[in-house]
């Protein structure tokens, strides 16, 4: 299975007066012949008391075995020797996966605040490889006025997959790849990138996808430009033909309850390599 994580409201560590915490996340098994032993642990947000991680852990599980973890999420404060410990929570990996949406949300035993994982099956489709991929910004509008009014928007994208419950009518877009921000930028051009369909889209190359542009902020609190929804399979057939500003081939981009364009996206690269 696939396990993402995510916390809310965390308490603040840093000894910054402006600033957050850097939080990471540490998972590890607790009791059992697995009993400290590490499944993984995710990057690191910065300056956010409410991360969601794009890292994806992955667990061979048995529904017959119990298999109790901890997440342990810790300050990544590069100007101390240890890193502090913000909170702490116990899950069971076979409670979480019969939750409504595979999703579990606990209490901090340590800490404030709330800790949440999900659980997915990992492969649903046939196509395994990767993708690789480098999108663009045209025209994106910009949201951040700035001193005297001269300032541009800060966009990165992240790329979110979409896990729903239809009998609960639970839907979660969990984010799995975020970009570099490009300061100052209102036609960003971004790095390319590779990443497994198994990470990606569960190696089915329909399954829905939604891409959304950021202006990022140091506060942490990052505001949203504007979104799309897709698949792999169209990102394939949206690679721009006419040079690194093709309109006709772009997408356009809104934000959800406006019919307003919000700037475009423009597929520079989608190539699907199967093993």
């Amino acid at each position: 299975v696939q396990l993402t994580l995510s916390a809310q409201s965390l308490k603040n560590t840093s000894r910054m007066r402006l600033g957050a915490a850097d939080p990471y996340a540490v998972v590890s098994y607790t009791g059992g012949k697995f009993d400290r032993q590490e499944i993984g642990r995710t990057e690191t947000l910065e300056n956010t008391l409410n991360p969601m991680w794009t890292t994806i852990l992955f667990v061979d599980i048995d529904p017959a075995v119990y298999m109790p973890f901890r997440v342990s999420i810790f300050d990544d404060n590069v100007n101390r020797q240890q890193h502090t410990l913000m909170a702490e929570a116990t899950f069971e990996m076979t409670s979480v996966c019969q939750s409504p949406g595979n999703t579990q949300t606990q209490e901090t035993l340590i800490g404030n605040g709330n800790i949440t994982v999900n659980v997915e099956k990992s492969i649903q489709g046939s196509s395994r490889g990767k993708l690789v991929f480098q999108m663009r910004g045209l025209n994106v509008k910009n949201v951040e006025s700035g001193v005297w009014g001269l300032g541009r928007s800060d966009p990165f994208y992240e790329i979110s997959k979409k896990n729903a419950d239809h009998e609960k009518g639970i839907v979660r877009w969990s984010p799995v790849y975020r970009s570099e921000k490009i300061d100052n930028n209102l036609n960003p051009f971004f790095n390319e990138h590779m990443m497994s369909l198994e990470e990606l889209c569960y190696c089915d190359l329909d399954w829905p996808l939604r891409i959304s542009i950021f202006d990022w902020e140091r506060s942490g609190k990052h505001k949203l430009i504007g979104q799309i929804d897709t698949t792999v399979n169209e990102l394939s057939s949206r690679v721009s033909k006419n040079g690194n500003a093709d309109r006709e081939n772009a997408f356009e981009m809104y934000k959800e309850g406006s019919d307003t364009r919000r700037g475009l996206i423009v597929v520079l690269k989608a190539e699907v390599k199967l093993d």
